[in-house]
Protein backbone atom coordinates (compact mmCIF):
# COMPACT_ATOMS: atom_id res chain seq x y z
CA UNK A 1 0.00 0.00 0.00
CA UNK A 2 1.57 3.39 -1.06
CA UNK A 3 0.46 5.53 1.50
CA UNK A 4 1.66 3.61 4.29
CA UNK A 5 1.06 5.71 8.07
CA UNK A 6 4.21 7.32 9.86
CA UNK A 7 4.58 8.17 13.59
CA UNK A 8 6.44 11.34 14.02
CA UNK A 9 8.24 12.19 17.53
CA UNK A 10 9.36 15.28 18.68
CA UNK A 11 11.19 16.29 21.77
CA UNK A 12 9.77 19.94 23.22
CA UNK A 13 11.77 22.34 25.72
CA UNK A 14 10.59 25.45 26.55
CA UNK A 15 12.45 28.92 27.34
CA UNK A 16 11.66 32.42 28.14
CA UNK A 17 11.92 34.64 25.55
CA UNK A 18 11.71 37.64 27.82
CA UNK A 19 14.62 36.65 29.77
CA UNK A 20 17.21 36.40 27.04
CA UNK A 21 20.47 35.95 29.63
CA UNK A 22 18.86 32.67 31.23
CA UNK A 23 19.53 30.02 29.10
CA UNK A 24 18.23 27.54 31.57
CA UNK A 25 14.74 26.07 29.98
CA UNK A 26 11.40 26.06 31.63
CA UNK A 27 9.78 22.87 33.18
CA UNK A 28 6.37 21.84 31.71
CA UNK A 29 4.80 23.10 34.51
CA UNK A 30 6.20 26.90 34.22
CA UNK A 31 5.63 26.89 30.31
CA UNK A 32 1.76 26.03 31.50
CA UNK A 33 1.63 28.35 33.67
CA UNK A 34 2.82 31.06 31.54
CA UNK A 35 -0.05 29.84 29.06
CA UNK A 36 -2.93 30.03 31.85
CA UNK A 37 -5.58 32.39 31.61
CA UNK A 38 -8.50 33.31 33.96
CA UNK A 39 -10.37 35.76 35.15
CA UNK A 40 -9.54 34.89 39.01
CA UNK A 41 -6.32 35.89 40.34
CA UNK A 42 -4.86 32.31 40.88
CA UNK A 43 -1.66 31.31 42.44
CA UNK A 44 -1.49 27.87 42.57
CA UNK A 45 -3.09 26.57 39.81
CA UNK A 46 -3.97 22.82 39.38
CA UNK A 47 -3.13 20.54 37.16
CA UNK A 48 -6.72 20.27 35.91
CA UNK A 49 -6.96 23.98 35.25
CA UNK A 50 -3.60 24.11 33.45
CA UNK A 51 -4.52 21.61 30.71
CA UNK A 52 -8.22 22.97 29.82
CA UNK A 53 -6.59 26.37 29.79
CA UNK A 54 -4.22 25.47 26.89
CA UNK A 55 -6.42 23.43 25.62
CA UNK A 56 -9.23 26.43 25.50
CA UNK A 57 -6.46 28.68 23.51
CA UNK A 58 -5.79 26.00 20.96
CA UNK A 59 -9.29 25.93 20.15
CA UNK A 60 -9.77 29.54 20.13
CA UNK A 61 -6.65 29.81 18.09
CA UNK A 62 -8.35 28.44 15.12
CA UNK A 63 -11.66 30.27 15.05
CA UNK A 64 -14.10 27.84 13.69
CA UNK A 65 -11.03 28.07 10.53
CA UNK A 66 -8.04 26.68 8.93
CA UNK A 67 -4.79 27.57 9.55
CA UNK A 68 -2.61 28.17 7.08
CA UNK A 69 1.27 27.31 7.00
CA UNK A 70 3.75 30.32 6.43
CA UNK A 71 3.99 29.21 2.31
CA UNK A 72 -0.15 29.14 2.33
CA UNK A 73 0.36 25.10 0.96
CA UNK A 74 -1.07 23.81 3.91
CA UNK A 75 -3.90 23.86 5.83
CA UNK A 76 -5.61 22.17 9.20
CA UNK A 77 -7.82 22.59 12.06
CA UNK A 78 -8.40 20.74 14.88
CA UNK A 79 -11.58 18.21 15.19
CA UNK A 80 -11.34 16.72 18.51
CA UNK A 81 -9.17 16.50 21.86
CA UNK A 82 -9.03 14.64 24.76
CA UNK A 83 -7.53 14.96 27.72
CA UNK A 84 -5.87 11.94 29.87
CA UNK A 85 -5.00 13.78 34.06
CA UNK A 86 -3.25 11.12 35.39
CA UNK A 87 -1.15 10.64 32.06
CA UNK A 88 -0.45 14.56 31.68
CA UNK A 89 -1.32 13.74 28.32
CA UNK A 90 -3.48 15.43 25.53
CA UNK A 91 -4.66 13.78 22.53
CA UNK A 92 -6.79 13.79 19.66
CA UNK A 93 -7.08 14.46 15.73
CA UNK A 94 -7.03 17.16 13.49
CA UNK A 95 -7.51 17.07 9.33
CA UNK A 96 -5.56 18.90 6.58
CA UNK A 97 -3.99 19.30 3.45
CA UNK A 98 -3.10 20.93 0.52
CA UNK A 99 -4.16 24.26 -0.28
CA UNK A 100 -3.33 27.53 -2.01
CA UNK A 101 -3.56 25.76 -5.63
CA UNK A 102 -6.80 24.60 -7.72
CA UNK A 103 -7.07 21.01 -8.47
CA UNK A 104 -9.06 19.44 -10.97
CA UNK A 105 -10.32 16.13 -9.61
CA UNK A 106 -10.89 13.12 -12.46
CA UNK A 107 -12.19 9.48 -11.70
CA UNK A 108 -9.15 7.04 -11.71
CA UNK A 109 -10.38 4.87 -14.21
CA UNK A 110 -11.09 7.89 -16.78
CA UNK A 111 -9.83 10.66 -18.49
CA UNK A 112 -12.97 12.08 -19.06
CA UNK A 113 -13.90 16.01 -17.29
CA UNK A 114 -15.54 16.26 -14.47
CA UNK A 115 -16.90 19.64 -12.72
CA UNK A 116 -15.32 18.80 -9.64
CA UNK A 117 -12.69 21.04 -8.66
CA UNK A 118 -10.38 21.86 -5.63
CA UNK A 119 -10.32 25.93 -5.75
CA UNK A 120 -7.46 27.88 -4.57
CA UNK A 121 -9.19 28.60 -1.27
CA UNK A 122 -10.37 24.90 -0.32
CA UNK A 123 -8.65 22.25 1.19
CA UNK A 124 -8.57 18.56 0.44
CA UNK A 125 -8.19 17.11 3.93
CA UNK A 126 -7.10 13.53 5.58
CA UNK A 127 -7.31 12.44 9.03
CA UNK A 128 -4.18 13.08 11.69
CA UNK A 129 -3.86 12.22 14.86
CA UNK A 130 -1.57 13.86 17.86
CA UNK A 131 -0.55 12.87 21.77
CA UNK A 132 1.08 14.88 23.30
CA UNK A 133 2.78 14.48 26.68
CA UNK A 134 3.25 17.08 29.11
CA UNK A 135 4.79 15.76 32.34
CA UNK A 136 4.59 18.75 34.68
CA UNK A 137 7.20 17.24 37.15
CA UNK A 138 9.60 17.19 33.71
CA UNK A 139 11.65 19.93 31.47
CA UNK A 140 10.97 17.97 28.63
CA UNK A 141 7.67 17.01 26.85
CA UNK A 142 7.31 15.22 23.72
CA UNK A 143 5.40 15.48 21.14
CA UNK A 144 4.07 12.19 18.67
CA UNK A 145 2.17 12.93 15.50
CA UNK A 146 0.64 10.63 12.92
CA UNK A 147 1.20 11.11 9.24
CA UNK A 148 1.59 9.44 5.91
CA UNK A 149 4.91 8.50 4.13
CA UNK A 150 3.42 10.41 1.30
CA UNK A 151 2.31 13.41 2.64
CA UNK A 152 1.91 15.18 5.89
CA UNK A 153 0.93 18.27 8.09
CA UNK A 154 3.68 18.68 10.30
CA UNK A 155 4.77 21.68 9.18
CA UNK A 156 2.02 23.48 9.90
CA UNK A 157 0.98 21.61 12.74
CA UNK A 158 4.12 22.46 14.51
CA UNK A 159 3.99 26.33 13.02
CA UNK A 160 0.55 26.74 15.02
CA UNK A 161 1.98 25.21 18.63
CA UNK A 162 4.79 27.17 18.59
CA UNK A 163 3.02 30.58 17.56
CA UNK A 164 0.65 29.62 20.55
CA UNK A 165 3.51 29.66 23.24
CA UNK A 166 5.35 32.46 21.44
CA UNK A 167 2.35 35.05 21.75
CA UNK A 168 3.07 34.44 25.86
CA UNK A 169 7.03 34.71 25.47
CA UNK A 170 7.83 31.63 25.34
CA UNK A 171 9.61 29.81 22.47
CA UNK A 172 9.80 26.17 21.77
CA UNK A 173 12.83 24.39 20.77
CA UNK A 174 11.77 21.09 19.19
CA UNK A 175 14.18 18.27 18.23
CA UNK A 176 13.33 14.79 16.35
CA UNK A 177 13.14 11.73 18.48
CA UNK A 178 13.87 8.13 17.81
CA UNK A 179 14.70 6.03 20.75
CA UNK A 180 18.08 4.35 21.05
CA UNK A 181 16.75 1.07 20.73
CA UNK A 182 15.50 1.73 16.74
CA UNK A 183 18.81 3.47 15.86
CA UNK A 184 20.70 0.59 16.40
CA UNK A 185 18.26 -2.34 15.03
CA UNK A 186 18.17 0.23 11.64
CA UNK A 187 21.93 0.68 12.14
CA UNK A 188 22.73 -3.02 12.15
CA UNK A 189 20.05 -3.81 9.92
CA UNK A 190 20.47 -1.23 6.78
CA UNK A 191 23.08 -0.68 4.02
CA UNK A 192 24.82 2.54 2.73
CA UNK A 193 23.91 3.48 -0.56
CA UNK A 194 25.40 7.60 -0.44
CA UNK A 195 27.76 9.57 0.96
CA UNK A 196 28.22 13.21 0.50
CA UNK A 197 30.48 15.34 1.11
CA UNK A 198 29.61 19.02 2.56
CA UNK A 199 31.70 22.32 2.56
CA UNK A 200 29.92 25.35 2.96
CA UNK A 201 32.84 27.97 3.12
CA UNK A 202 35.00 28.38 0.05
CA UNK A 203 37.92 31.24 -0.32
CA UNK A 204 38.10 33.45 -2.95
CA UNK A 205 40.97 32.49 -4.44
CA UNK A 206 39.74 28.68 -4.43
CA UNK A 207 36.63 29.41 -5.71
CA UNK A 208 38.65 31.24 -8.84
CA UNK A 209 41.17 28.25 -8.90
CA UNK A 210 37.75 25.60 -9.69
CA UNK A 211 36.02 27.61 -11.61
CA UNK A 212 36.06 31.38 -12.66
CA UNK A 213 32.35 31.76 -12.64
CA UNK A 214 32.27 31.15 -8.79
CA UNK A 215 35.10 34.12 -7.97
CA UNK A 216 32.50 36.47 -6.76
CA UNK A 217 30.18 34.28 -4.87
CA UNK A 218 30.56 34.02 -1.79
CA UNK A 219 27.79 31.87 -0.66
CA UNK A 220 28.99 29.42 -2.73
CA UNK A 221 28.45 25.19 -1.57
CA UNK A 222 30.15 22.33 -2.40
CA UNK A 223 27.65 18.77 -2.04
CA UNK A 224 30.21 16.36 -3.65
CA UNK A 225 28.22 12.83 -3.70
CA UNK A 226 29.25 9.17 -3.83
CA UNK A 227 26.36 7.37 -5.09
CA UNK A 228 25.62 3.87 -7.34
CA UNK A 229 26.53 1.37 -4.48
CA UNK A 230 24.57 -0.47 -1.61
CA UNK A 231 27.39 -2.09 0.98
CA UNK A 232 26.04 -3.53 4.46
CA UNK A 233 26.82 -0.93 7.13
CA UNK A 234 29.35 -3.34 8.74
CA UNK A 235 31.38 -3.67 5.59
CA UNK A 236 30.92 -0.27 4.36
CA UNK A 237 32.39 0.99 7.63
CA UNK A 238 35.30 -1.27 8.26
CA UNK A 239 36.89 -0.06 4.55
CA UNK A 240 36.13 3.43 5.08
CA UNK A 241 39.00 5.96 5.95
CA UNK A 242 39.17 9.98 5.59
CA UNK A 243 38.60 11.29 1.96
CA UNK A 244 41.78 10.58 -0.39
CA UNK A 245 40.92 12.71 -2.88
CA UNK A 246 43.35 15.63 -3.42
CA UNK A 247 41.40 18.47 -3.04
CA UNK A 248 43.57 21.05 -1.28
CA UNK A 249 41.92 23.50 -4.66
CA UNK A 250 39.28 23.53 -2.34
CA UNK A 251 40.20 24.41 1.24
CA UNK A 252 40.00 20.55 1.70
CA UNK A 253 43.02 19.42 3.60
CA UNK A 254 41.81 17.81 6.46
CA UNK A 255 38.38 16.40 7.78
CA UNK A 256 37.66 19.45 9.49
CA UNK A 257 37.26 21.27 6.37
CA UNK A 258 34.30 19.32 5.82
CA UNK A 259 31.40 17.37 6.63
CA UNK A 260 29.77 13.74 5.85
CA UNK A 261 26.61 12.87 5.52
CA UNK A 262 26.24 9.18 5.40
CA UNK A 263 22.92 7.88 3.57
CA UNK A 264 20.91 4.24 4.90
CA UNK A 265 18.48 2.13 3.56
CA UNK A 266 17.15 -1.09 5.00
CA UNK A 267 15.48 -4.00 3.66
CA UNK A 268 12.24 -2.47 3.87
CA UNK A 269 13.41 0.51 1.32
CA UNK A 270 12.80 2.77 4.30
CA UNK A 271 15.57 5.58 4.71
CA UNK A 272 17.70 7.60 6.56
CA UNK A 273 20.95 9.87 7.20
CA UNK A 274 23.41 10.30 9.89
CA UNK A 275 26.51 12.38 10.08
CA UNK A 276 29.99 10.71 9.58
CA UNK A 277 30.80 12.44 12.93
CA UNK A 278 28.19 10.41 14.74
CA UNK A 279 26.89 7.34 12.07
CA UNK A 280 24.93 5.98 14.73
CA UNK A 281 22.98 8.74 15.19
CA UNK A 282 19.78 8.13 13.15
CA UNK A 283 16.82 8.76 12.46
CA UNK A 284 14.74 6.45 11.00
CA UNK A 285 11.03 7.12 9.89
CA UNK A 286 8.27 4.76 11.87
CA UNK A 287 6.02 2.91 10.03
CA UNK A 288 2.78 2.07 11.92
CA UNK A 289 1.28 -1.11 10.94
CA UNK A 290 -1.73 -1.71 8.74
CA UNK A 291 -3.20 -3.15 11.45
CA UNK A 292 -3.76 -0.09 13.64
CA UNK A 293 -5.76 1.76 10.73
CA UNK A 294 -8.79 2.46 10.69
CA UNK A 295 -11.30 0.95 8.39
Amino acid sequence: MAHNLKLNIWSLKFYDKTNKKDKTHLSVKEALDKLYISKDSVTDKDKNELFKSFIEQYVQSFDDKFINDKDVTKAFTYDDIKILLDSNVIYGSTKGGITGIQQDVFNINTKEDTDKKIFFDEVSTLPYFFYLWLPVDSDIAYLMSQSYTSVSINKVFLEHLVSIFNIHDIRIEKQSFVTEERMKYFYKNSFVYKVSVFKSRISRSARKKFNEAFMDEEKLKMNLTFSGFKTPVRSFFSKWSSIKSNLKDLNIESEDDYDIRVYYEDVNGRKASASMKNPKVILPSINIPNTVKEN
